[in-house]
């Protein structure tokens, strides 16, 4: 069995594997969508997603792009 981390996605409490990435974290909360994530308050370009690992009681914020005005 794998370890298990505690984060926050979106506010809520979460546990995921410890050692998952951003992108895993978005395929499997947000597949298929477009989505933008900030991690601790930092917007976390596409191309990083999956070079960064979770770490325990990493904030997250997953949401979604919408054009307009």
């Amino acid at each position: 069995m794998s370890e298990m981390i505690d984060i926050y996605l979106n506010g809520d409490r979460l546990q995921v594997a410890a050692g998952m990435d951003l992108q895993q974290l978005q395929q499997q909360f947000a597949d298929g969508q477009h989505v933008a994530i900030a991690l601790n308050t930092e917007i976390m370009p596409r191309r990083l997603w999956a070079d960064r690992s979770l770490q325990a009681r990493d904030q997250v914020l997953m949401f979604n792009l919408v054009a307009g005005g």
